[in-house]
């Protein structure tokens, strides 16, 4: 498919729009080249700046939600720690448990103690 340059009345640069054109028909070239061609990857020479920035843009949001997730992440483990680590808190969630782990403590101090000789 080719472009037609359309005639520029009392435009003063003809160099500008000449250039313009010709970018537009490299562009629609290269994207028949790909059609044909099986999409071939693109390379940093071929890519438009526009591409390059929104795929920037879409890297850093994928990172600032990632380290967003990882914040969070963080945040619940901490939580976790100090709770598995908390007594009162463990007492209040199981208070058998630690009458149970008192009473083998009292069990195997009476006969630790209580043998003679």
């Amino acid at each position: 498919m080719q472009f037609q340059q359309p005639a520029v009345k009392g435009s003063s640069d003809g160099k500008f729009t000449s250039v313009f054109f010709n970018a537009i028909q490299d562009h629609m070239n290269m994207e028949q080249e790909n059609e044909h061609a099986g999409e071939a990857p693109q390379t940093d020479a071929n890519r438009s700046a526009g591409d390059n920035i929104k795929d920037l843009t879409q890297a850093s949001k994928q990172i600032f939600e990632a380290g967003q997730q990882l914040v969070t992440n963080l945040n619940e483990l901490q939580q976790r720690v100090k709770h598995a680590t908390d007594w009162r808190s463990q007492l209040s969630e199981r208070p058998w448990l630690i009458a149970v782990g008192a009473l083998v403590a009292g069990v195997a101090g009476w006969r630790f103690f209580s043998r003679k000789g």
